[in-house]
């Protein structure tokens, strides 16, 4: 049976490259926006929306209502996102962080709360939201960005424990750095707002050659297929987790640890174990590896898939 799937954010960058992908596979594509893609396709409709917008986001529910009547929304990729603003937090502007608030955090949520009910009618639903930069760590002079995508994951994790036992899950992507336009505000901002970050991203845009908007593609593929059955509450590095090996075998070894979570790292008590050595254990979980590096393109791994590894 065919997929509906509701893309928002897809006017350009990742959320027009995950609305293509699907439609060539021959899923119905809902795609929402401030701006229009160039995208035309007999299975493709679109929707202006501006996702901090309560009202707008409520029409866009009426039309996916309308559009798709007794039917499934069977998932949503949530993609929108601005940067802005960028800078020191002492000298951003507070209306401009506030709105990046409301798109990047209160977007999410409206979105998710009025499409909610639509994916409860799948047999197999699924929501993907993205983290991003200052999610699991700080990002200096984006400060309100980094704030978005860490509440963007807690709101992900919060909502995957609401929902267990339902059919339907939800994960966050963590693209990791594709050059795609919303670097264009990094750009704009300068090296004195943007910091180290300016240099860094006319550094990857000059290297780029697409493989990793397309490995962040395939990644967003893998976890809306029957593969990642099951996989909820989890923050999946599109660039450093090894997604690939998802499978309805290991997700629960997945599901059954910290492995892809936000959590804080946890000293052991020493009242609990008073003979412990003065280099205590640590429990730790993120989605990157210590080494920091960026894995190699998927024909090139080989390395097996441990369910129970916590990358830390």
């Amino acid at each position: 049976m065919r997929r509906t799937v509701l893309v928002t954010g897809c006017s350009r960058g990742i959320g027009l490259a995950v609305a293509q992908t699907l439609l060539e596979e021959g899923a119905r594509v809902i795609g929402a926006a401030r701006s229009a893609p160039d995208l035309t396709h007999e299975r493709f409709t679109f929707v202006p929306t501006d996702v901090a917008d309560l009202a707008s986001v409520e029409a866009l529910s009426d039309t996916v209502s309308a559009a798709l009547g007794d039917a499934a929304l069977d998932g949503i990729v949530h993609c929108a996102v601005v940067q802005n603003p960028i800078g020191p937090l002492e000298d951003t502007d507070p209306l401009a962080w506030a709105e990046a608030i409301q798109i990047g955090l209160v977007g999410a949520y409206h979105v998710v709360r009025l499409l909610l009910p639509f994916v409860h009618r799948s047999a197999d639903g699924r929501i993907l939201l993205f983290a991003g930069g200052g999610a699991f760590g700080p990002r200096v002079r984006f400060s309100a960005y980094a704030c978005a995508k860490a509440g963007v994951v807690r709101l992900a994790e919060t909502l995957a424990e609401e929902l267990a036992g339902s059919t339907v899950t939800i994960n966050c992507v963590a693209p990791g750095f594709v050059p795609t336009p919303i670097h264009d505000q990094t750009l704009e901002a300068g090296p004195e707002r943007a910091g180290p970050e300016y240099e860094r991203v006319i550094r990857d845009v000059a290297h780029d050659d697409g493989s990793r908007l397309a490995q962040v593609v395939a990644c967003v593929h893998h976890l809306l297929s029957p593969s990642a059955r099951g996989l909820s509450g989890k923050t999946v590095a599109a660039q450093y987790d090894d997604w690939e090996h998802l499978t309805p075998f290991t997700v629960p070894g997945v599901m059954a640890t910290d492995l892809w979570s936000a959590r804080r790292v946890n000293q052991v008590p020493l009242d609990a174990a008073p003979t412990m050595p003065v280099d205590l254990p640590l429990r730790t979980s993120c989605s990157r590896p210590s080494s920091g590096q960026r894995r190699a393109p998927r024909d090139g791994r080989l390395r097996r898939f441990r369910a129970s590894t916590n990358h830390g």
